[in-house]
């Protein structure tokens, strides 16, 4: 199909018929301007289309309604109508609704260079899981319970059994960028204390704006988005008829006819049954296919 007075195509319609069973289908899509979300009509005229005139074709007495439709706030139109000829029943409808669905939030990680990453939360560990750990750490050491604070090593006095701490293996770790020359300040690691202080030297060359870079590079905020889990709209119409909706050889063939799309705006179920339309959107004529 294209836009009326257009060469915009917008998708395509199809019409299926075989031994006591008929299908009609549409996959349209048009900005959210051109197709609104609501009520459509699709008729099926005699005439063909011509310079891409969608009411010049629609303007025949003759028609035939294919069905009411709804298009999706997206400016999507699909739709499947399947139809079951069977003299013995009695015609009835069936609109298969869609139910409505449901998206939680999801929790990301924005960096301050803008990268966003899923956030992840650390799953806390049960109390059958604490105790399976702690049964599989003692089989691993032969039986022992493993102690949870570490003891330094001990030595003991040649004067008595009392034991003292042994102090000889503690040392001070100094940092390597310690004080500088007598009389200037050196260099200090920029930690995040102190860079939240404003004491962090941040010149492009030195080696605290290295360290503030890959620092800030470990900082995140995590934030909940609503995720774009939109579902298209589609239309599933089931309809029970005593013959036949169209017929695609012989005299009464609509192949050849023009399919017209129309808007229904402000217009209810009851307008549209008395034939009472609103502009033509959209519009095709029909051929064969293999």
């Amino acid at each position: 199909m294209k836009l009326h007075n257009t060469t915009d195509e917008i998708g395509d319609v199809v019409f299926k018929s075989d031994q006591g069973f008929q299908w009609i289908s549409g996959t349209l899509e048009a900005h959210p301007d051109i197709v609104k979300k609501g009520l459509h009509g699709l008729y099926v005229y005699e005439n063909s289309v011509t310079d891409n005139s969608c009411e010049a074709a629609s303007d025949t007495v003759d028609q035939l309604k294919v069905a009411t439709i709804v298009a999706g706030e997206r400016g999507e139109i699909n739709f499947d109508v399947s139809l079951i000829i069977d003299p013995t029943k009695d015609p009835e409808t069936f609109l298969l609704l869609e139910p409505d669905q449901y998206c939680a939030p999801i929790k990301v990680k924005i960096f301050p260079d803008g990268r966003e990453e899923p956030y992840v939360e650390r799953r806390k560990r049960s109390e059958g899981e604490i105790r399976e750990r702690k049964r599989k750490k003692i089989k691993k050491n032969g039986g022992k319970k493993i102690k949870n604070n570490k003891v330094n090593k001990n030595t003991e006095n040649n004067t008595g059994n009392k034991k003292i701490k042994n102090n000889a293996n503690k040392k001070t770790i100094k940092n390597n960028m310690g004080k500088g020359k007598k009389g200037t300040k050196g260099k200090q690691r920029c930690t995040k204390q102190r860079r939240l202080k404003g004491k962090c030297n941040t010149a492009k060359n030195s080696v605290t704006s290295i360290e503030l870079e890959d620092e800030l590079e470990e900082f995140f905020l995590v934030v909940e988005k609503m995720p774009d889990c939109y579902s298209p709209r589609k239309n599933n119409i089931q309809q029970t008829m005593e013959t036949p909706k169209f017929e695609l050889d012989g005299e009464q063939s609509i192949v050849g006819h023009t399919v017209v799309l129309y808007r229904q705006e402000g217009l209810d179920h009851l307008s549209i049954e008395s034939g009472n339309y609103g502009s033509a959107i959209a519009c095709c004529t029909l051929k064969l296919t293999k």
